[in-house]
């Protein structure tokens, strides 16, 4: 009976979707380090990763953890390519529980106007079951095909982990907390509605051990539980308990910073640096300091992304559908629109080159919409079509317009972004590293300055060839004295006891107390070694002399 039920139509779709949004994303997938689609991180995350380190804040102890537990079952080429292969799995699954999730809000919906409980005038009638699979396969894959999700989806990154935790929340959220009458507080329904806050809870937690942008969901969850299910369940002990188990996570930080691996930012085994940590505090000065000037420039560049990941017609497609929501499940749309506005508003204000990738839960939700605007606009557009036994006699025409929908929107995405998001080939950064890396000589000392030269050195270093004995030093990460306790504890006999108090006389110190003993090199121009020290150019990088 259980094969039964899981050979159905709605799973063999749904895998249907898991294998095309796949090979998609395996085919332009990265074969190794690669620093395209914003993915310069990715050597960082690697190598905390396959050390059980800590990579920059806040840590991502979720996304390190689970990296490392999906490379160790998966023994597929390298371990940056593992890491690669990671996020298209995580993109593919977010894929298919979109699919559930409007597959199911199609079904609620057509019950709801059977049974005449609410919206009857404006809820869409019952759709037969080939049309409901056809539109909610077709708002997952307008969603798998949206550029800035596809790009994350073939590089090392946490942008996918943090769409499949999103998806999975709000698709437990509409499984739990419809319909929205409050069933009796008998012992059945209240575990049921218990499991199910408690699982989002726990998924909430876990999700902000990957990226702290899902506590902006968290208020509207809070509100949808409650005003669903009776806030004496939202507040019952057992989804706090859910939540604490999912936050237990960063107890990952503390543990192994205490064990100083080779990739251990901020030292977090102290509360000082713990909180450090957490709270991301390098980059808290990218928050709020966008220029006003600015503002209506960068509006004007989020509205084109949502256009460039949709195209015009989606783009109608989600507001109709969102009106629709608003008249038929008002709440619902509070939840998606709140979390999808608040996400737009914090990537705005956040100043950085790379906090458009923050949006894409925004068109997760989204491409939801889209679902559901197809399906009104099948009932609004054809109403000599769709109308009482007319409409069953004539599903083909329905049929054939989600058809034109799905070659309008995921189709043409998927024509005109293919090349360009096509990484297969792309071995630049894993060249650059290797070639950069085996120039030094054994023994040596090598100053690094951009992310791209510190975490392709620190790949290669703590991945690729752990047993060297080159050290790398990040001069960007000297102004940090924690950065100077580490080096201190990993390499004594490279690195003074007292440290200078600025980041230049850190470099200088360093350099004056290594050189004539090893050899030392700079991956970059340093005007102040250049004062003090002969540099001489041995191809990529500057020998200190």
């Amino acid at each position: 009976m259980f094969i039964n039920r899981l050979v159905t139509v709605r799973h063999l779709v749904g895998l249907g979707l898991l294998v095309a949004s796949l090979t998609i994303y395996l085919s332009t997938l990265a074969p190794t380090l690669t620093w395209r689609n914003i993915g310069s991180d990715g050597g960082d995350l690697i190598a905390a990763s396959y050390n059980l380190g800590i990579p920059h804040p806040p840590g991502y102890p979720a996304y390190i953890l689970l990296l490392k537990i999906f490379a160790s079952l998966v023994p597929i080429g390298s371990f940056a390519f593992r890491a690669n292969l990671f996020s298209a799995l995580l993109g593919a699954t977010a894929v298919v529980l979109l699919y559930y999730t409007v597959l199911f809000l199609l079904e609620y919906l057509g019950e709801t106007v059977q049974s005449g409980k609410q919206g009857s005038r404006l809820a869409i009638q019952p759709l037969p079951a080939s049309l409901r699979h056809l539109v909610a396969a077709f708002a997952a894959v307008a969603f798998a095909f949206s550029p800035v999700f596809w790009s994350q989806a073939t590089i090392t990154e946490v942008y996918t982990l943090n769409a499949c935790l999103a998806s999975a929340l709000i698709f437990v959220a509409v499984r739990t907390g419809l319909p929205y009458k409050r069933v009796p507080l008998d012992n059945d329904s209240q575990r049921k509605a218990l499991k199910g806050i408690s699982l989002s809870a726990f998924l909430l937690g876990l999700a902000m051990g990957n990226h702290m942008t899902i506590l902006l969901l968290a208020p509207f969850l809070f509100l949808w539980y409650g005003l669903a299910l009776g806030w004496r369940r939202v507040l019952h002990p057992y989804p706090v308990v859910a939540l604490l188990v999912g936050l237990s996570v960063y107890l990952y930080l503390p543990v192994r910073a205490s064990q100083t691996p080779p990739i251990n930012w901020g030292n977090a085994d102290n509360l000082k640096g713990f909180l450090w940590m957490i709270t991301a505090a390098p980059y808290r000065d990218y928050l709020f300091t966008l220029p006003l000037s600015h503002l209506p420039q960068r509006i004007a560049s989020w509205a084109d992304l949502f256009f460039r990941q949709f195209n015009v017609l989606g783009v109608f497609l989600g507001l109709l559908g969102s009106l629709y929501l608003w008249r038929v499940l008002p709440r619902l749309l509070l939840m998606t629109a709140g979390f999808a506005i608040a996400l737009t508003m914090y990537s705005l204000v956040y100043y950085t080159r790379d906090s458009f990738v923050y949006l894409i839960p925004a068109f997760y939700i989204f491409a939801l919409w889209m679902g559901l605007g197809l399906v009104w606009l099948l009932h609004s557009a054809l109403p000599l079509v769709i109308r009482g036994k007319a409409y069953l006699g004539k599903v083909r025409y329905t049929i054939a317009l989600t058809g034109v929908a799905l070659i309008a929107i995921p189709g043409a995405s998927l024509l005109l972004n293919y090349s360009s998001l096509d990484l297969s080939g792309d071995h630049e950064a894993s060249s650059y590293s290797q070639e950069l890396f085996r120039s030094l000589p054994a023994k040596s000392l090598v100053f690094a300055w951009s992310e791209k030269d510190v975490f392709g050195l620190w790949y290669m270093r703590y991945v690729e060839e752990k047993e060297s004995d080159i050290t790398v030093v990040s001069v960007r990460l000297l102004q940090f004295d924690w950065y100077w306790d580490n080096l201190r504890i990993r390499y004594p006999e490279r690195v003074p006891e007292e440290a200078p108090e600025d980041v230049v006389s850190r470099v200088m110190a360093i350099a004056e107390f290594n050189t004539g003993r090893v050899p030392v090199y700079v991956t970059y121009k340093d005007r102040g070694l250049g004062e003090r020290f002969k540099l001489v150019a041995e191809g990529k990088v500057y020998r200190v002399e």
